[in-house]
């Protein structure tokens, strides 16, 4: 266990209202953060601050509540208040009411999200001494359902002041003793036992960690730590209740400065579905039992070949459908030899289907006397199981090893060579972390797109699945540079959540899945209906994910973005072209892009429900505005003029949105250098992409990174500390696209660096005579490990998204990503519009 004495810096204060003087709990979703005080009557406020290092606040008032501790989920987008009797009040950010959530089992005294809808609650009742009681369970109807109890042993002080949760690094309890200056936060892997590791007939977990959050007595005479949150950057940001010295409440924000906590992100894919061929219960053969179990698919353009396993009889049988979009394709055959399949796919006119401890070659076609169904050939495994199996490139496969009972979130992968000889030789190996237990169901993968992972909840009984995605490019590069592929770690780059209707099914688990020729992310499921349901699948089938597809000639998912409002013209500025928000408020520059010099600042203070208007302030000495970042209450923005692109400006605006007669004013004029992009990065760094530098197709990039200084007449100059280059591999090129051009970049704390362009169609030659779209384009680049490095590499995005707006052409220009996760792009062509995608979350885990 270690200790450590941590250091803090003041953030925002928090003011007493109505009586109210003692604060309780707070979350953060990105830079909005929620606390919650409390007056005697029993009345309490919650605080919404757009960012807790400013001052600025909004309060609603929640009557008839004593509050404990706050929570919110990312998923429902509400927040959950922890309330003096057995209650937890459920209050959407927008919704005026807030309804109750009953907890029989005890008093709650913290309460956090914990991921996948699941919340832990701290058991006050139930709680003994030095063991501390947690429940996890869900909310609906107007109930808490408890799922699962847990101990922690308090190593640390007298009172528990709330709970905070991170997928990465565990339980955060938040302490304190009786001198109101000393608190302690506690940190529980969840990994650790404490003791005989049972107490109560329930697991006991040890603390991994305690931090010391001690404030000076020459400053306050209290200061209590009530709850804490990590911000983007994994700091620990926490709420005080304190009083001065003078007796004067000194409520506020305070910032941890020594200690920081990773926290792990991914791609979010929230998924639509309908329903295609069902693939029956049949006896095929000699069989006497019907087969039941849908195990596998694989597909050869519109045939795809299904496998279904009978547990009475020990057998398999091989379903066959020429067309997979029409029932009355398909016939059954019985397989021959015993066993139970745990996956497939097809190879050279076969289908090698694993069972356990070996891979089976059967016929598809009928050739003298071999019959479809028939054996050709077994490749036994020596000294593992192995429960799915894909094709990785000719003779070469894949295959998943049965999960480790020692770490079973850690997948061990097996490159398999069954291309000569009569075994199953390998060739490599690597592993996959998947932050979760779950059920393992089978694995796809595409050579543009990587290693697709389906799984589903340990309990049968759900709806809920989960697929995972893989980027296998830095494996596939070290393979052709012939490096051994030995235990490497490749990381999860995106989840999809497919969640099905618990009104229609008692249980629909994807078994399967598939890529289509034509892009379609194809699923096959087991499926069990609710009694007296007719709708959705009869029995089990193939179920299609509507609202995503692939691209077929290279790299790039197709997502939707939705217009959110509209971005008006001013005079003769017409384009919109840079973006920033904070919080709701969002700031876009309409610029002019020929000499004019004419650029307008139009913002919002809510892009949800507002409208685009224009702050009285027009740029009149540059004319092209491509890039803005919004930094600790200051609008930067790149700004240059077109014929002379040597002329590039970066201004600065304090406080835009609360006096329209602010002046903008130019803090660096560059003559070296052509600045067309501008993102915040982190400890007051900002990112500059220079559009001088040689550009082939938008992906070779020079990166400036730097910060601003006053110098000695106090005028603000860009200081450069370094600049590299970002070379990233041509994914979205081919011979029948011209030149591509970037747009803007955005980078996300956690996630990534966002690059945002577009790929133009070429006229019509003889040679290519088909009209070509143009390619509108956002990269997410993993770029952190690099930019402190020589960054003049092959690199590789982790995502490429291909968007497609909703009412014509749409031409990328500025990407941002909202508190929500959301992916926002300003963007122009049919409409000049603020844009969202529309299934495409961008997740830190809570």
């Amino acid at each position: 266990m270690a200790t450590k004495n941590c250091t803090t810096e003041k953030l925002a204060v928090i003011p007493d209202k109505s009586g109210a003087a003692k604060v309780t709990g707070m979350v953060m979703i990105g830079n909005i953060t929620y606390c919650v005080k409390n007056n005697a009557s029993g009345t309490s406020y919650l605080y919404k601050y757009d960012d807790c290092e400013v001052a600025d606040y909004t309060t609603e008032t929640i009557s008839n509540c004593t509050s404990y501790g706050l929570a919110f989920s990312p998923s429902t987008k509400k927040v959950y208040i922890a309330a003096q009797g057995k209650k937890i009040l459920s209050k959407g950010v927008d919704a005026a009411t807030p309804s109750t959530i009953t907890v029989n089992e005890s008093e709650v005294k913290a309460l956090t999200y914990y991921g996948d809808n699941k919340f832990i609650l701290m058991a006050n009742g139930l709680s003994s001494g030095k063991y501390l009681c947690f429940m996890t369970g869900t909310f609906s109807g107007g109930l808490f359902h408890k799922q699962n109890t847990f101990y922690v042993y308090n190593t640390g002080y007298s009172t528990v002041k709330d709970i905070y949760y991170n997928g990465t690094n565990g339980l955060f309890i938040v302490t304190n003793n009786t001198d109101n200056l000393k608190n302690k936060v506690l940190r529980v892997s969840m990994e650790t036992p404490y003791g005989s590791g049972t107490y109560n007939g329930s697991s006991i977990y040890a603390v991994d960690d305690i931090l010391n959050i001690d404030f000076s007595s020459a400053v306050y005479s209290q200061c209590v730590v009530e709850s804490m949150a990590l911000d983007k950057y994994g700091r620990i940001v926490l709420v005080c209740n304190a009083v001065n010295l003078s007796g004067s409440a000194g409520d506020a924000f305070f910032r941890v400065t020594n200690q920081t906590y990773d926290k792990k992100h991914y791609t979010e894919f929230r998924c639509t579905m309908e329903t295609g061929i069902t693939v029956p219960n049949a006896k095929p053969g000699s069989l006497t039992a019907k087969v039941t179990n849908l195990s596998g698919m694989a597909m050869n353009g519109n045939t795809a070949y299904f496998v279904k396993n009978s547990s009475a009889i020990n057998k398999s049988a091989l379903y066959i459908y020429t067309n997979y979009k029409d029932q009355d394709s398909g016939t059954s055959y019985e397989l021959s030899g015993d066993g139970i399949s745990y996956g497939m796919l097809f190879y050279n006119n076969y289908v090698f289907i694993a069972y356990s401890n070996q891979i089976r070659q059967f016929y598809t076609r009928n050739t003298g006397t071999n019959q479809i169904g028939s054996l050709r050939r077994t490749y036994p495994l020596s000294g593992y199981t192995i429960q799915a199996l894909t094709l990785f490139e000719d003779g070469l496969f894949l295959a998943l090893d049965t999960k480790s009972a020692a770490d079973p979130t850690r997948l061990h992968f097996r490159i398999l060579n069954c291309k000569v000889g009569t075994t199953a030789s390998e060739v490599g190996d690597f592993y996959v972390d998947c932050d979760e237990d779950c059920r393992l169901q089978d694995i796809h993968y595409n050579k543009n797109h990587g290693l697709f992972i389906a799984t589903n909840d340990l309990d049968y009984s759900t709806c809920k699945n989960r697929i995972l995605r893989v980027d296998l490019t830095y494996l596939n590069k070290m393979r052709l540079n012939g490096e051994a592929i030995d235990g490497v770690e490749v990381p999860v780059a995106s989840r999809w959540n497919v969640n099905f209707s618990t009104t229609i099914y008692s249980q629909c688990n994807i078994e399967s899945l598939f890529i289509s020729d034509s892009g379609e992310l194809l699923t096959c499921c087991n499926v069990g209906k609710q009694e007296g349901q007719t709708s959705g699948l009869a029995t089990d089938g193939v179920m299609k994910v509507t609202n995503f597809s692939f691209r077929t000639d290279g790299r790039g998912i197709l997502v939707n973005v939705a217009k959110l409002l509209d971005i008006p013209n001013y005079g003769s500025a017409k384009v919109p072209g840079a973006l920033a928000i904070n919080g709701r408020k969002a700031y876009c520059y309409i610029t002019n892009t020929s000499t004019n010099k004419e650029t307008y600042l139009v913002y919002t203070d809510d892009y949800r429900t507002g409208a685009f208007e224009p702050v009285k302030i027009k740029l009149t000495n540059k004319g092209h505005c491509n890039g803005a970042a919004y930094y600790k209450n200051t609008l930067y923005s790149c700004d240059y003029i077109r014929s002379d692109k040597y002329d590039v400006g970066i201004f600065e605006l304090d406080n835009p949105y609360s006096d329209i007669n602010n002046k903008m004013e130019e803090v660096s004029t560059e003559k070296d250098a052509l600045y067309g992009a501008i993102t915040y990065y982190k400890d007051g760094k900002f990112l500059l992409v220079n559009y001088n530098a040689p550009s082939t197709y938008g992906i070779n990039i020079r990166i400036d990174m730097g910060s601003f200084s006053k110098d000695g007449s106090g005028i603000h100059s860009y200081q450069c500390e370094n600049s590299n280059y970002l070379t990233i591999d041509n994914t979205l090129i081919d011979e029948t696209y011209d030149a591509g051009v970037l747009q803007d970049v955005h980078y996300e704390p956690g996630i990534g660096l966002f690059i945002g362009g577009y790929v133009s169609k070429p006229a019509p030659t003889s040679a290519n005579p088909d009209k070509r779209e143009p390619l509108h384009y956002m990269m997410r680049v993993d770029i952190d490990d690099y930019l402190n490095n020589d960054i003049s590499q092959y690199m590789t995005p982790t995502e490429i998204y291909l968007l497609r707006y909703d009412n014509g052409d749409f031409e990328t220009e500025s990407p941002v990503i909202s508190e929500y996760g959301e992916l926002l792009v300003a963007g122009n062509k049919a409409a000049d519009v603020l844009a969202r995608t529309t299934q495409t979350i961008f997740t830190h885990e809570m």
